[in-house]
């Protein structure tokens, strides 16, 4: 779970500035979750009351190969920025960040760096895989600047190097529960998943079996928001170029042309 919380290191102590993590991360039971809605589990998981908070920006968009809205508000402390899964609730994506920040305090350790992020973000740290960690400055303030995931998300964190405060934070997760329904539906009817998956629906709509073609190359990639395969490969002179639905495997656009 990752916590609502701007944590302080000071002397070894870790000091309560804490925003109540009263919401929940997960997807909120809804057939069609409203904008009304949406506002409330941001608010909730950001443990900020709606009195307290000036939405900037709602409006609608993709992240992750779902739509969602994307709501940003403020408090007096910090900023928000939240993708909420118009499907179902879920949070997709999700930051925070200071206002005005400032750092006081001891130097802390990169260990010490590294537990205090893992603590806000409800992991532990046996359990991830840091991708990066490095030092920079945040707002002007030598930060220690830290990426690290496990299975399910990401997580990136900037925190002080005086005293700990987190500076800013961001979580995405890797596959929305929306796209991991539509992905177990599609495994069901074809037995395969992934790249598998997206090959043998381009194969399928063209007609052939992988043993038929050549020069077959199958890359994953975006296109307007949206997680695609790229499927390429040859047979009698042609060339075929499928992009296949990374969430469904459908084909959403396909040509074929002379193989020069």
């Amino acid at each position: 779970m990752f916590r609502r919380a701007f944590a302080l290191f000071t002397a070894g102590v870790m000091m309560a500035g804490v925003f109540a993590a009263a919401g929940s991360m997960g997807a909120m039971a809804a057939e069609n979750t409203s904008e009304a809605a949406a506002k409330e589990i941001a608010l909730k998981d950001a443990g900020v009351a709606e009195k307290d908070a000036s939405f900037d920006r709602i409006k609608t968009g993709t992240e992750q190969g779902v739509s969602v809205y994307e709501i940003e508000f403020r408090t007096k402390e910090a900023e928000y920025d939240y993708d909420i899964a118009i499907a179902d609730g879920e949070i997709v994506k999700e930051s925070r960040e200071l206002i005005f920040p400032s750092a006081s305090g001891n130097q802390i350790t990169e260990s010490e760096a590294k537990k205090i992020a893992t603590k806000d973000a409800g992991v532990e740290e046996k359990d991830v895989k840091f991708t990066k960690f490095g030092s920079d400055t945040e707002d002007g303030i030598p930060a220690y600047e830290m990426e690290f995931e496990n299975e399910t998300e990401e997580f990136d964190y900037d925190i002080a190097k005086a005293g700990g405060m987190i500076l800013k934070v961001s979580r995405t997760v890797k596959i929305p529960a929306s796209v991991a329904q539509k992905q177990a539906k599609a495994a069901s009817a074809t037995g395969k998943t992934g790249r598998e998956a997206a090959i043998a629906a381009a194969l399928d709509h063209a007609g052939f079996s992988s043993d038929e073609v050549y020069g077959l190359r199958c890359e994953k990639d975006y296109d307007d928001g949206r997680e695609i395969y790229e499927v390429e490969f040859k047979k009698d002179g042609y060339e075929y170029n499928y992009d296949i639905d990374a969430n469904n495997y459908s084909v959403l656009e396909w040509d074929r042309d002379y193989d020069d």
